[in-house]
């Protein structure tokens, strides 16, 4: 697939009238979004690590125990995500990065 080249007419072609004025520059990058500005991940955790969940306190119903990171979900521009499966329990949870943290017995 070939590109085209467009040419803009500067400023200078259309001006009446002399004086001073500015030449046209085109922009050469697009301006980037929140989310390009993330570098790599960023996740500190990744599939299959075996994780401490903490407890969620009064308004999330969760008590603390020990996880398994079953996917690493993408950056929303929010807080970094995980869905991870508790081993007390039989549902999936998503967890903040957060309230994860490694276990005492897999510090290295």
């Amino acid at each position: 697939m070939s590109f085209k080249s467009v040419a803009i007419p500067s400023r200078l072609a259309t001006k009446k009238g002399g004086g001073p004025s500015k030449a046209y520059v085109p922009a050469t990058t697009v301006p980037s979004s929140p989310r390009s500005l993330r570098t790599g991940s960023g996740h500190r955790y990744a599939v299959g690590d075996r994780l401490r969940m903490a407890s969620g306190g009064r308004e999330i119903a969760r008590g603390a125990s020990s996880c398994l990171v079953t996917a690493v979900l993408p950056y929303e521009g929010g807080p970094l995500r995980y869905r991870v499966r508790s081993e007390s329990e039989n549902f999936y949870r998503i967890i903040d990065e957060i309230d994860l943290s490694v276990l005492a017995g897999d510090l290295e």
